[in-house]
């Protein structure tokens, strides 16, 4: 292998190497907004559900 060879080997090599790790940046970001999203869906369910649990017994009581 000569140098021009391995040097532009190399090249390629990095330049696949940056574009999957920005692609893995990309996808666990998307992930991370995802999971906070499903995260506040679901406390303000619960938060909901506590809130109606609490008028119910109310009413009965």
């Amino acid at each position: 292998m000569s140098c021009i060879d391995r040097s532009s080997w190399l090249v390629v090599r990095g330049s696949w190497f940056v574009a999957r790790s920005s692609w893995l940046v990309a996808a666990s970001s998307w992930l991370v907004a995802r999971g906070s999203w499903l995260l506040d869906l679901g406390v303000d369910g619960f938060l909901q559900r506590a809130e109606f649990s609490s008028e119910r017994i109310k009413a009965l009581s």
